[in-house]
């Protein structure tokens, strides 16, 4: 008896299939999705809030963008207070950040974020607040140890924030509708305590 071998049938190609393909689309389209929606949840929205206070007499006041310049304060320094608003959904948490924007010339600016309204103060330098509710930033500059000649104006319209929301941390500059600028009409010539 003779036994003869049949070729054998290949196997087809393995061919994927469309659903797997769209399997692998659907979650790729909700991971991001939801990455999406959890930054939004956690990215702090602040914004200018309704007051400011400032001390002295304003010697002028501009009109785009508002500024308010305060000539010569008695101790050298202008010093007020921005209020901001919690424009998010979420309640949040605000201290004001160990490094501000930089200014040129360079100022002396101090800077500590207040309780207002429904606000509140959980630490020396942190408060809560809730969605809608305003908090403020009172605010202390002036030359410090730079020189200025009588034609310089140094302004401030913001103030950097460190804003945590649903325990993530970030990096906000809030900035105010309204520019606070320090003035000496007659020069300032740094104390002699300033050292180079």
């Amino acid at each position: 008896m003779t036994v003869v071998d049949a070729p054998t049938a290949a196997a087809p190609p393995r061919v994927r299939s469309r659903r797997g393909w769209i399997a692998a689309a659907a979650v790729g389209v909700a991971a991001v999705g939801t990455g999406l929606v959890l930054n939004s949840l956690v990215t702090p929205h602040v914004g200018p809030g309704t007051t400011l206070q400032y001390e002295g007499t304003a010697a002028s006041m501009g009109d785009s963008p508002r500024q308010v310049t305060v000539d010569a304060p008695a101790d050298g320094t202008s010093d007020g207070q921005w209020s901001f608003v919690n424009d998010g959904s979420r309640t949040i948490s605000v201290r004001v950040a160990d490094v501000q924007p930089q200014t040129e010339p360079a100022i002396h600016f101090e800077a500590r974020v207040a309780a207002l309204g429904t606000a509140t103060r959980i630490s020396g330098d942190q408060v809560t607040v809730p969605p809608g509710a305003e908090f403020g930033v009172t605010y202390s500059f002036g030359p410090g140890c730079t020189p200025m000649d009588e034609h310089t104006v140094v302004g401030v319209d913001r103030v950097r924030l460190e804003v945590t929301t649903l325990g993530v941390m970030r990096t906000v500059d809030a900035v105010s509708d309204t520019v606070v600028a320090y003035r000496n009409s007659a020069g300032y010539v740094p104390p002699a305590s300033c050292t180079s």
